[in-house]
């Protein structure tokens, strides 16, 4: 605990566990650390934000070697909080899937989740029951490694970011208490939260598919583009008018180069558009690869 600022410690009159802004400052606050039981200090100072100390003076002995930290002391006074009812809403974040050609799907909105009831604790999350669902709050932080295979696939998973709650408290320039701060983090903002599952979200994948592939460019294999060169240049020598025309938008124009003329020009007006259509790059892949962005805009054919 010497090194590092801890808000929470055991009351050893209630053996429940209290934010340093609800003691006496300094050792008569009554209070012993959460990991190795000796006495605490609370340090109430206007430097730094309030936190506990181990009492240099303690009579207590430790009962093992000190290892508490900020993360788990913060996870298991927010079920604390949960369990006594201190927190009474959660606001959720957004959770909106973005697809690799601009597309987008709303899996949900960003909402204030009430009336929940707490189903089951553990050391990695906490089970709120929401009527017929669950809603699995897991704690994350730069120190945890662990993974989600203990949580069932069907319910949602809301990621809390216990990063954000230490910076929040820590580096805040208002004095919000511990408690406050924490209370505070759930009932408002999206900062610090992270949607790792929704029961819609395969639905959502689907939706979001189908979307990119409507914007997906046109690709044709460096055979294709040959034959394709080929036949156009066939035509442009049998058109006794010296006009081209586009097997594809039927667009007509002078000239004898297809590429010069009709994509390539095609190319620089949609990039002119800033992305107002959904059709601007030409990607090589497997080969040659060309956008047919006559099909896409046929504005640009007039």
């Amino acid at each position: 605990m010497d090194n590092v600022l801890i808000p929470i410690a055991i009351d050893i009159a209630t053996g429940k566990r209290v934010d340093v802004a609800d003691v006496a400052n300094g050792a008569d606050c009554g209070c012993v650390c959460q990991s190795c039981e000796i006495d605490v200090v609370a340090k109430q100072g206007d430097l730094k934000a309030w936190h506990f100390a181990h009492n240099p003076h303690s009579q207590r002995k430790a009962v093992r070697v000190c290892d508490v930290s900020f993360y788990s002391s913060a996870k298991v006074f927010i079920r604390q909080l949960f369990l006594e009812g201190l927190i009474n809403a959660i606001k959720t974040p957004d959770f909106i899937l973005q697809g690799l050609h601009g597309a987008t799907e709303v899996v949900t909105k960003s909402q204030s989740v009430t009336n929940f009831v707490v189903d089951e604790l553990s050391p990695l999350h906490i089970t709120l029951s929401l009527g017929a669902h669950k809603l699995h709050l897991y704690f994350r932080h730069r120190e945890n490694v662990s993974d989600l295979d203990t949580l069932p696939p069907e319910n949602g998973v809301l990621a809390i970011h216990l990063d954000h709650i230490e910076d929040a408290y820590f580096n805040s320039p208002s004095k919000r208490t511990f408690t406050e701060t924490i209370t505070q983090f759930f009932e408002s903002g999206d900062a610090g939260k992270e949607w790792l599952y929704h029961p819609k979200l395969n639905s959502a994948k689907q939706q979001l598919l189908i979307k990119e592939n409507n914007l997906r460019p046109a690709f044709i294999t460096s055979r294709q583009m040959r034959n394709f060169n080929e036949s156009l240049a066939k035509r442009d020598q049998e058109l006794v008018t010296g006009k081209l025309s586009c097997p594809k938008c039927k667009h007509e124009w002078k000239g004898r180069n297809y590429w010069d003329i009709h994509v390539k020009t095609r190319f620089k007006k949609s990039t002119q558009l800033d992305q107002k259509n959904q059709a601007g790059d030409r990607k090589i892949r497997s080969g040659i690869s060309i956008e047919f962005l006559c099909a896409k805009m046929p504005n640009l054919a007039r």
